[in-house]
């Protein structure tokens, strides 16, 4: 029996370039060789491809044709030679985004996740507010803020109240964003969001627990228990998710009332399906704390994938291994073909 043969995709041009190469890494020791011939893609920070041997801790700015193409026609003819689907490890702009998968479509190959409509609009946090809030899904309050506008913090506070949050509308890992508690904290958060991005989202600060659910699949979707993040820092910023040695906590299953569960794992299906999505995403919720309120905050369509993250473990909960949720993936990007 012949093995099936993987493009794993990983690096990339956005600021969770790290990021990918730990879960490629991850990902790889954990695919079963006798079902998979895998084939090792990088992509250092400036977009560059290069074929690999192996996966590097960075990658240094790769080597290209004369032409300075970023992707030479000796890949774009490897890829379509010699796999049968591909697995983009990449987070942010540039692989979670729609371009990746739009470049994808154009070579004709198929790919884990979901397609170039659904990436695209999961990805820019402030359109996804505007198609779930029309569709009765409940969110914070907040408001976008573009780079060629002039803003107000003074009028923000007195909207929104103190403290906030400010984060750029496309971008993960928690990159970028701020906790504000002052007029000069948000002065400051506004300047920080906009150095990823020329549009940002201010949303309300309110005393919540983070939960988080998983969605696995095409037209039939099935969704994962919730799990809790007790993070080590005063939010689940960027260095708390992965680099603070463990002291942030993940909780699975969370300690929750049935009808809270049921409540979150109803409106994560109906994010997946109003958004349009394919193959995974991990979709985030607040609950307030005083009042038990229950509201989504975003969806992550290549979610944070080592064995450690929340969205394997919430479905190892469910019995599925780690190894195992890698084979359904790539059963379901094959089935797209």
């Amino acid at each position: 029996m012949s093995k099936t043969r993987v493009g794993l995709i990983f690096g990339g041009q956005s600021q969770e370039h790290e990021v990918s190469i730990m879960t490629a890494r991850e990902v790889l020791g954990a695919m079963d060789e006798s079902k998979y011939a895998v084939i090792l893609y990088g992509i250092d920070k400036k977009g560059y491809w290069r074929r690999m041997t192996g996966i590097q801790d960075t990658l240094t700015h790769l080597d290209h044709d004369l032409r300075g193409l970023k992707i030479p026609g000796d890949i774009v003819d490897s890829l379509q030679r010699d796999c049968d689907v591909l697995f983009p490890l990449l987070h942010g702009p540039f692989g979670e985004d729609g371009r990746i998968q739009g470049f994808f479509e154009m070579i004709g190959l198929p790919y884990v996740g979901s397609g170039v409509l659904g990436s695209g609009v999961a990805m820019d946090k402030e359109v996804a507010r505007r198609l779930l809030k029309a569709r009765g899904i409940p969110m914070v309050e907040a408001r976008v803020l573009r780079r060629h506008q002039e803003t107000d913090p003074g009028g923000l506070i007195r909207a929104l109240g103190l403290p906030l949050f400010v984060k750029p509308a496309n971008l993960g890992s928690s990159i970028g964003i701020s906790k504000v508690k002052t007029l000069d904290d948000l002065r400051a958060g506004i300047a920080e969001a906009f150095r990823f991005d020329d549009k940002i989202l201010v949303e309300e600060g309110r005393e919540v627990r983070e939960i988080e659910c998983g969605v696995l699949g095409n037209e039939n979707p099935r969704v994962s228990g919730v799990g809790e993040i007790i993070p080590s820092h005063e939010f689940y910023d960027y260095e708390a998710k992965y680099f603070d040695g463990g002291a942030s906590k993940i909780l699975i299953p969370a300690e929750l009332p049935e009808e809270t569960v049921a409540r979150i794992q109803e409106l994560a299906l109906k994010a997946y399906q109003e958004l349009e999505l394919e193959g995974l995403a991990r979709v985030d919720f607040f609950i307030d704390k005083t009042g038990g309120e229950v509201y989504l905050n975003e969806v992550n369509t290549m979610p944070g994938f080592t064995p450690f993250s929340m969205y394997p473990r919430l479905f190892l909960e469910a019995g599925l291994t780690y190894s195992e949720l890698i084979d359904q993936l790539i059963d379901l990007g094959l089935k797209e073909a």
